[in-house]
């Protein structure tokens, strides 16, 4: 049963149609709705699959207005960015660190 808001309820937006509003990238909304830093509905479709309310969204701009940084999509490093250390260089690191620590 697809839900459909009737003109009593506030109307909803899709990602896609938060996105654009809000001049942000689909990545950076993901992030937005996955760490609840504004609220949605999850449709468990493939589809449209999140719903935002537009009050919501009227209330992330103001926010981000005021404090931009804590908005701002926080990409994390995949695997191709952790250098990987032979098993010599772990060894002189770890001689290292317990030469220099000793006393801790």
């Amino acid at each position: 049963m697809d839900y459909q808001p009737t003109s009593a309820e506030e109307e909803y937006l899709s990602k896609e149609q938060f996105c654009k509003e809000c001049h942000i990238s689909k990545a950076t909304a993901l992030y937005l709705i996955k760490s609840r830093l504004i609220p949605a509905i999850n449709t468990q479709k493939q589809t449209k699959r999140y719903l935002i309310a537009r009050s919501d969204m009227l209330v992330y701009l103001k926010a981000r207005e005021l404090d931009p940084t804590l908005y701002k999509y926080q990409k994390s490093y995949s695997k191709k960015h952790i250098k990987a250390y032979s098993h010599n260089r772990a060894t002189q690191l770890r001689r290292l660190i317990t030469k220099e620590w000793a006393d801790v």
